[in-house]
């Protein structure tokens, strides 16, 4: 089987776009079946991006520092050079196999996938003044200014597998059990796009790097259970949360695993209550160290994204059918 589709659109702020995508599945046999896939794509700015401005106070080391974030048509953006957002465009490939073992009750899938973006958009660092450049801050009152861009490539490769198992439990229970596994890669390729007054290192650095390829995990594993019989259910996962390294201090934080647990009973064919916990054993994130806690204000790192940190969650759920 094969499936193509070309679409042509025209935007009143960035101009006329081209994209396909193209994907085929090959049924080797009863059980096994190959597929693969490829398309281009593009992501026009946000209206934050596009119009965000905001000078706001950041203390480093006790000391404040006024940090504006300007938008791209303001003043003092132009004076550096800074072009106006454009789109963001994209390729994306993968290629898998989906196959069926009926004897052992199993599925499974396994998916290798590539996304290229040219032309991101990222948040550059923050500026500091020079000598020639003082009275442009200081006519924004800002000690620091930083930028939206299409400043970067990027990069990104992964794998997902998912594991499924089906069993009958005794004469009225359903066991279904699913393990998913992901593991995804993202790289800045080639140079910084810098504005034209200003030097590559000066809107991108290592902490910009370390923010977009390790803040956020590269592996995550979940795996769920849910055991269903005639009038009650009851629903386990167990969610692995990879390691990342934090871009302020480059501290290393280690992977954790979180619960849910959840019970349902139905009372009636239209009304069922459930009960359960999110995050059962009040895992939360490590925390920061003292000297970067701006003074116990962020007990947790700010620019990792790895888990919440809301700790436990209880809930009661009934539901009602019409």
């Amino acid at each position: 089987m094969v499936s193509g589709a070309a679409r042509y659109e025209n935007y009143s702020d960035f101009g006329s776009t081209i994209n396909w995508k193209l994907a085929s599945l090959l049924k080797v046999s009863e059980n096994f079946n190959l597929r693969a896939a490829a398309s281009t794509g593009f992501r026009a700015p946000s209206l934050q991006q596009l119009n965000f401005n905001t000078v706001s106070t950041n203390f480093v080391n006790g000391v404040p520092n006024e940090v504006g974030t300007f938008s791209n048509d303001s003043g003092i953006a132009r004076e550096f050079g800074v072009n106006q957002l454009k789109e963001e465009e994209s390729f994306s490939a993968s290629v898998g196999f989906a196959a069926k073992m009926p004897d052992a009750n199993l599925t499974l899938t396994v998916d290798g996938f590539f996304t290229g973006i040219e032309d991101r958009v990222v948040l550059s660092r923050n500026i500091s003044a020079t000598p020639s450049t003082q009275s442009l801050f200081d006519a924004v009152g800002a000690s620091r200014v930083r930028f939206f861009g299409n400043f970067i490539d990027t990069e990104t490769r992964g794998i997902e597998a998912v594991v499924g198992h089906r069993a009958d439990v005794g004469s009225d229970m359903r066991l279904t059990s699913d393990l998913a596994l992901s593991y995804a890669e993202t790289n800045r390729v080639d140079d910084v796009h810098p504005p034209s007054k200003l030097g590559a290192a000066e809107v991108w650095g290592d902490r910009e790097e370390t923010f977009l390829e390790q803040a956020q995990p590269r592996f995550k594993a979940n795996l769920t259970n849910s055991l269903k019989a005639d009038k009650w259910r009851a629903f386990l996962r167990n969610a692995y949360f990879g390691g990342v390294t934090n871009p302020n201090g480059g501290a290393e934080i280690s992977g954790e695993i979180l619960t849910d647990l959840s019970f349902g009973y139905d009372f009636t064919e239209t009304f069922t209550l459930t009960v359960g916990a999110n995050n059962i054993f009040d895992i939360f994130p490590e925390e920061n160290p003292a000297n970067l806690t701006s003074g116990n204000n962020f007990i947790y790192p700010r620019a990792t994204s790895q888990f919440g940190i809301g700790g436990r969650y209880l809930f009661a759920r009934l539901n009602f059918k019409l």
